[in-house]
């Protein structure tokens, strides 16, 4: 509230405020004036200044103070759970422009910082960092550092991005995958000693070639009963593996987002799966937090990844087949489809990839091994009838 005193001939006006970005009480006043409306008249001014935001800020504040303060504001405005998943960019933006002064941003320096850690980090990561220096420079805009959104127009480094993502996309020195025989024996040991959930899980994963976050995070909207057909919109992130700590994201490449067909074998067990959850829910009653999730504990949480690898291992000893991962049976997938005659175009579709090269490379091992043994078979046949 302005106030106004007269010392000696002179009127001054006082006007006190919180700075918005440090949040610390402030004070503008000014003497000199002959009468007070000459004081009324420029403190309405500033007024309207203050209100509008205007005040003069610290011009030499750099980013790594003022995304600190940017982000104690951030934290009030939204659940722990997206505000922790931001801290990780937070830490990327401070270690390689944290020294920058937030009224040099510029336009050329905002691109040099994007092309410059573009190879080091995946699609998801990138968009995040993105998205936080973003919403930190629209908050310095309105603090009056600049007139304008300096980095409006700038979008990711598309090239280096998607070189990223693609060689993260498989681990090419992890290609183990399953024959059929061994197949059939895991099956056999998970249907008889595992849980509902876990055939489930383990039949989509063999026969949908989806990756592990990708299947943790479908909900019953996105399972095509009719069309026996999988809809992959989303991965789901988990902070540090925490299991309230989740959020789910756009799946690593665009060609990511699929629709896979599925056997009837994987349909009638997610079917059995509902069922089960169902009773889950009835017995639990209040206490389930249904967010439609597939796989969801007994709480309706998303269940961890993590546990699929851990109990995975424990069928994989009782079964007596070749050690691999949750992710391996991705690749299992992929020679199935080999095998199965699938062409190279359907086959990388089905896998999210976003070129049909992507899938030689990682595959061609696969399909040359398909390729002799059909070789054989046909030779076989040949012996048979000559």
């Amino acid at each position: 509230m302005v106030s106004f005193r007269q010392r000696g001939k002179d009127w001054e006006y006082r006007i006190p405020y919180y700075d918005p970005v440090t949040q610390k009480r402030r004070e503008k006043s000014k003497k000199g004036f002959r009468t007070k409306k000459e004081a009324a008249t420029e403190a309405a001014i500033v007024q309207a200044e203050i209100n509008g935001d205007f005040v003069r800020k610290d011009d030499n504040i750099t980013i790594s103070s003022y995304i600190d303060l940017w982000f104690e504001k951030y934290k009030l405005t939204v659940k722990k759970s997206s505000w922790d998943s931001r801290y990780d960019s937070i830490i990327v933006i401070k270690k390689n422009l944290g020294s920058c002064r937030v009224k040099d941003v510029t336009e050329k320096i905002y691109e040099g910082f994007l092309n410059k850690i573009a190879p080091e980090y995946a699609k998801n990561t990138l968009t995040n960092i993105h998205q936080v220096f973003n919403m930190m420079i629209r908050e310095a805009v309105r603090d009056s550092y600049f007139k304008d959104n300096p980095i409006h127009d700038v979008n990711l480094p598309k090239k280096a991005k998607e070189k990223k993502v693609e060689e993260l996309d498989e681990d090419l020195k992890d290609m183990k995958f399953w024959e059929k025989e061994e197949i059939k024996l895991f099956l056999q040991v998970v249907s008889r000693k595992g849980r509902p959930r876990d055939l489930a899980m383990f039949l989509l994963l063999i026969y949908s070639g989806l990756r592990i976050g990708e299947a943790v995070a479908l909900t019953w909207d996105k399972i095509d009963f009719k069309k026996s057909e999988i809809k992959v919109r989303y991965t789901l992130f988990r902070e540090k593996d925490l299991k309230s700590n989740y959020e789910l994201l756009s799946p690593k490449t665009e060609s990511s987002i699929r629709n896979v067909p599925v056997p009837p074998q994987v349909i009638m067990q997610l079917r059995i799966l509902k069922n089960v959850q169902e009773q889950v829910k009835n017995e639990v009653g209040e206490l389930y937090k249904d967010e439609d999730f597939v796989f969801a504990d007994n709480s309706g949480m998303p269940e961890p990844a993590r546990n699929y690898n851990y109990r995975m291992a424990t069928y994989i000893k009782k079964a007596g087949v070749t050690k691999i991962t949750p992710h391996n049976l991705r690749h299992t997938y992929a020679s199935l489809l080999f095998a199965a005659g699938i062409d190279l175009k359907e086959a990388q579709r089905r896998l999210g990839h976003s070129s049909s090269k992507t899938t030689l490379d990682v595959y061609s091992h696969v399909m040359r091994e398909t390729k002799i043994e059909s070789v054989i078979q046909f030779n076989a046949i040949a012996n048979d009838i000559f």
